[in-house]
């Protein structure tokens, strides 16, 4: 009986034991990992798009126990602005780096400095010319720009005249859907780009492009416009020019304006994905990397065309409405 009973208290004395090393190991690792930094390099400094990514960023970031930062240009054109800040970010030091590339080819060089520093590297919204990444995540912007073209064959049919306005020429994810945008239309001889145009991140200059658009082409049946930037522009040109329906305008992102503009008809459809579970996934994948997980190389945030038959279905409002999460 005596041996059965000093059996048990040095097992119960091992038990005790082994959970105060447990718990000194929990304690010493939450307080490591509230050390950490994960930078999020991002296109704009500000707008309904990349406020609801930063959202998602943070929601992620205090899951994770980790200090998060976000920066960013304030024109979505400014490559070496990013760069700069990426290359200063190194320089005081930062664990993990998540970035929204302005640009394919320029910033691919400090993208693959961070990765030979042995920092995780997750890149979001827009590819980049390097492999040198742990994870990729975006929506597909060729098939959204198929998925919009779609949408305007299945309105007017297959012969029509069409308009287009993005931000900045080349810009990455902009231009993606532009191929896709293009692609589709290459399998219809009757559909015909009459003109297009780039904005450079400012509304008023969308705004006054629209006009001359439709000023130089009064046979104009339909403007696609590639970001929200330009999305808001057409939307108010087409407001004061009294144009509301006659021009169909497909968007993509989902501002409150744009969502205004889709409810008073001025807006034909949006094609969207997720940014909040854009900005969640690519800070929990940073902090994963960060902790020697596996994460996946590459991630697809569905899209789908939200129009005003469909915009207050329940699954919709949870893209269009992100607060609500």
């Amino acid at each position: 009986m005596r041996n059965i009973k000093n059996i048990v208290g040095v097992f119960i004395i091992f038990i005790l034991i082994l959970y105060s090393i447990v718990y000194y190991n929990s304690l010493t690792f939450n307080e490591t990992q509230k050390n950490k930094k994960v930078l999020m390099v991002g296109g704009l400094t500000n707008g309904d798009y990349w406020n609801t990514i930063k959202m998602g960023a943070k929601a992620a970031a205090e899951e994770g126990n980790v200090v998060f930062e976000y920066m960013s240009t304030k024109d979505e054109g400014d490559v070496k602005g990013q760069i700069s800040i990426i290359n200063n970010a190194l320089n005081k030091g930062i664990n993990a780096l998540v970035v929204a590339p302005n640009d394919y080819t320029e910033i691919a060089k400090v993208i693959e400095k961070a990765y030979s520093k042995n920092i995780p590297v997750i890149i979001m919204n827009s590819k980049v010319n390097t492999n040198k990444f742990n994870s990729y995540i975006s929506a597909d912007n060729i098939d959204e720009g198929k998925k919009a073209g779609d949408m305007l064959v299945s309105i007017l049919g297959e012969k029509f005249k069409v308009g287009i306005i993005s931000s900045i020429e080349g810009g990455n994810s902009s231009t993606e859907k532009e191929n896709g945008l293009m692609e589709l239309f290459s399998q219809y001889k009757g559909i015909k780009v009459v003109s297009k145009g780039y904005c450079l991140s400012d509304v008023t200059m969308a705004q006054d492009l629209t006009k001359r658009m439709i000023s130089e082409n009064n046979d104009l049946e339909a403007i696609v416009a590639l970001n929200s930037t330009a999305a808001e522009g057409v939307s108010e040109a087409l407001s004061e020019m009294n144009l509301e329906g006659r021009v169909k305008v497909i968007t993509f992102d989902s501002t409150f304006k744009e969502i205004d503009y889709l409810e008073k008809g001025v807006i034909t459809a949006i094609v969207i994905h997720d940014p909040f579970t854009m900005g969640y996934l690519s800070v929990k994948y940073a902090i994963d990397a960060l902790n020697n997980k596996s994460i996946p190389k590459d991630i697809k945030i569905d899209s789908k065309i939200i129009d005003g038959t469909n915009m207050y279905l329940q699954e919709n409002e949870k893209i269009l409405f992100p607060v609500v999460k």
